[in-house]
């Protein structure tokens, strides 16, 4: 084990040297890009602090080691999503940004319940921060971060359960009806993520039989769009022809999320009919109309086809 005082000198030398807000320039990086492809979300960061970092370390030494496992969530991110189905969305988005080190994604068990955790540790860009190999080697920290994806509805949850439960497990381990009971808490926001989701779809769909098409595209897709009504036009051509509605409702949110997400494109009602009827679609009227970099863009744009 390394001495107390050459591990306090090292990490005196972390802090004072190397240290500039890594989590900012990091969370900057992970926003663009989500703000890019529209999802609805809200982002936390923080750096440990070094009395945390000592703390954390003292209580795992017999973990940590310099040729094994050491400590990775000196930086921490916070993802929380206000829809269930953006999660992979953004875990994908997340693994085209970053490398990847490890992580832990729990799947749903049939027999059991428990909170669901969605942890991924990646590699912290060079050019953002870099932990001298000394400094790793003696404070046995990794040159990585944190990220955690929740759920709106579960992120509450977590934030309480931490502070009443995970801090204080030896006041729980002899209440274990009252602990189930917390759990059940969680299950029945679960049940929250999903109705939220249904609750969207079913709104999307009532104003499409109603030619709501503004409404219809807003809440199946469920993505910050700027004010602008649908072109006139283009709502003409989707009440004369229901059928090409009827597919862009049914159109896989994830590929155009992924869209918006790869290209530099404004996100509007207007735009997600042009990109829709470029990849799918392709009705002459809606393509006439078409802005040429939308055209080209969703040229380069792979994506299969969805059948009729």
């Amino acid at each position: 084990m390394v001495s107390k005082d050459k591990f306090d000198s090292q990490l005196d030398k972390l802090y004072s040297t190397v240290m500039n807000n890594p989590e900012k320039d990091i969370e900057n990086i992970i926003c663009k890009k989500l703000d890019k492809c529209g999802i609805m979300y809200r982002s936390f960061s923080r750096t440990k602090e070094k009395e945390s970092v000592k703390k954390k370390i003292e209580l795992k030494r017999d973990i940590y080691s310099r040729d094994g496992k050491k400590m990775q969530d000196l930086v921490g991110i916070r993802i929380v999503l206000y829809f269930r189905d953006d999660v992979d969305i953004c875990i994908n988005i997340l693994e085209n940004l970053f490398e990847v080190d490890n992580y832990e994604y729990d799947k749903p068990d049939i027999d059991t319940f428990k909170p669901q955790r969605i942890n991924y540790v990646f590699k912290i860009p060079t050019n953002i921060m870099k932990i001298p190999d000394i400094i790793s080697s003696e404070c046995l920290i990794d040159n990585t971060f944190e990220v955690q994806i929740r759920t709106i509805f579960s992120e509450g949850w977590h934030e309480v359960e931490h502070d009443i439960r995970y801090k204080f497990l030896n006041e729980w381990n002899t209440v274990p009806d009252l602990s189930r009971e917390l759990n059940g808490i969680l299950a029945v926001l679960e049940i929250c993520d999903h109705n939220i989701m249904s609750i969207c779809e079913q709104l999307a769909y009532k104003k499409y039989k109603e030619k709501d098409w503004d409404s219809m595209i807003r809440n199946k897709f469920r993505l910050r769009f700027a004010h602008q009504q649908l072109d006139a036009k283009l709502s003409q051509i989707l009440s004369a022809n229901p059928k090409l509605a009827k597919k862009i409702l049914r159109f896989e949110r994830a590929k155009l999320i992924n869209c918006f997400a790869e290209n530099t494109i404004p996100r509007n009602c207007n735009n997600v009919v042009y990109i829709i009827n470029e990849i799918q679609l392709h009705n002459e009227s809606i393509t006439n109309m078409t802005p040429e970099v939308i055209v080209e863009k969703c040229k380069n744009y792979n994506l299969c086809k969805i059948s009729d």
